[in-house]
């Protein structure tokens, strides 16, 4: 089997810089590059975006970038639906869209995900082509690669059997939903939009007045089970980011230094305590 393109984006490392999506947009606007893309006007079309994905609320919010576009499929759905001919995967793996026939009405529609978008100025359908004419020319990588100051975004040619091996060794998952399709861009660190986040401040009397609550260790229980523990901040904060969104029976179980105790039942579809006092 030959080597193909793949994408991998590391969802810890993404901080909404947009140097992807700005340096896509600057190769392809007013620049046609035949039999691979037509010219994207000034109106635009984001073929690469950032979704944003919140966890937790009140004081202890987390936030994650996620870059989105066209995954490349090895069992793409638009290739299955299109009548149109505009639409081609090559043997390294990229799908393309024909720029001569980038104004068929249907193409949008092909892809259910969401990534075949028409630029408001041409009229014309685009997808991230993988920027498969600097590819061909040498290229080792996309701009959108090239352009990211953390690494979030890495690219590479791989057979089957490598890329099996990558995603085994670094957990890397496709977008939920997309499985079927086989698609050819991973996510690493996935769980920051699987699993929930529970977190909360912890609170004790000091000279009758609520204070941070310090030092105070956390255990985290599913069904009679601890499945993490921690200790507060100086602020009291306390936070478990890895939990599976099937868990049920969830409580927080708190202790003092001098012994104190006290047992917290969470749900997960309310997951916050805002805040816990001893």
């Amino acid at each position: 089997m030959s080597a193909k393109w793949t994408l991998t984006v590391d969802l810890d490392l993404c901080v909404n810089c947009h140097n992807c999506v700005l340096a896509t947009k600057d190769e392809h606007i007013g620049n046609d590059f035949p039999g691979y893309s037509a010219a994207q006007s000034g109106a635009g079309v984001d073929t690469i975006r950032i979704d944003k994905h919140q966890r937790g609320s009140g004081t202890q919010v987390e936030l994650t970038y996620v870059p989105r576009m066209c995954s490349h499929c090895d069992d793409a759905p638009c290739l299955k639906a299109d009548s149109t001919g505009a639409l081609r995967k090559r043997a390294d793996g990229i799908v393309l869209l024909d720029p001569e026939k980038a104004h068929a009405p249907e193409l949008e529609a092909l892809c259910p995900f969401g990534m075949i978008r028409r630029d408001a100025g041409t009229g014309a359908a685009h997808l991230w082509s993988f920027d498969a004419h600097l590819l061909d020319a040498g290229w080792e990588m996309p701009r959108a690669v090239q352009a990211c100051p953390t690494s979030a975004l890495q690219c590479a040619k791989l057979d089957n059997d490598a890329l099996a091996q990558r995603v085994a060794r670094d957990g890397l998952e496709g977008f939920p939903g997309m499985e079927a399709a086989k698609p050819r861009v991973y996510y690493k660190n996935m769980r920051r939009l699987t699993h929930a986040l529970v977190a909360g401040t912890v609170l004790q009397e000091t000279d009758g007045r609520p204070d941070c609550a310090a030092g105070i260790t956390v255990a985290l229980h599913e069904d009679g089970k601890e499945r993490a523990r921690t200790v507060t901040n100086g602020f009291g904060e306390f936070a478990f980011a890895e939990i599976p969104p099937q868990a049920d029976r969830i409580e927080l179980r708190l202790s003092t230094p001098d012994g104190a105790e006290k047992t917290v039942p969470l749900e997960l579809s309310h997951p916050h305590p805002v805040e816990i006092r001893l």
